[in-house]
């Protein structure tokens, strides 16, 4: 569905139990309805949509939002955006349970969800690429406190307000973009 006027999915898009990629760059759907949770099978779920009016603005990229229960697409190994406004804290939890990630994409990340998110990145040893952006410019970035940093990471963007330099990003030996 890249690139269409679609603007939201129907629920019987749960019964697609043997889907694999659900691409939703540039289209209009906002909000993924819960019965996206039945697709076990699902390894990438690209949902994006870019405003090219917009350049460096953290509004020039709108993520989807997702609901609980997330954490049982088990085989998921893509998943960008997510809009981490909406879901709170127990949809950032159930994130961790995605240990088959490779790419992640975050937006809308606040200071009560940045804790969790540190917690999830920390049990998600296959992530290879981490993109995050912060709620507002204002909002200040702490990643110090996840544990164990994905050792395979080769891609970390990070949009927001850091206040000093990530301790662990040194010890990343495969990082190839920051």
């Amino acid at each position: 569905l890249r690139n269409t006027k679609v603007k939201m999915l129907p629920k019987s898009i749960g019964k697609l139990q043997n889907l694999e990629t659900l691409d939703l760059k540039q289209s209009l759907v906002s909000k993924l309805p819960i019965e996206i949770n039945r697709l076990h099978k699902l390894r990438h779920l690209l949902a994006y949509y870019h405003d090219y009016g917009l350049d460096f603005s953290l509004a020039s990229q709108k993520g989807v939002k997702i609901q609980k229960g997330v954490g049982c697409l088990e085989e998921l190994q893509k998943l960008y955006f997510v809009d981490l406004n909406h879901g709170g804290v127990d949809l950032v939890k159930d994130m961790g349970k995605l240990r088959q990630l490779r790419k992640l994409g975050v937006k809308n990340l606040s200071k009560e969800t940045m804790r969790a998110l540190c917690a999830s990145i920390a049990t998600m040893n296959h992530l290879q690429s981490l993109d995050i952006a912060s709620i507002s410019e204002d909002e200040i970035i702490d990643l110090q406190s996840i544990s164990t940093p994905p050792q395979c990471l080769q891609r970390l963007y990070i949009k927001g307000h850091l206040e000093k330099f990530l301790d662990w990003i040194p010890k990343l030996q495969h990082l190839v973009k920051l």
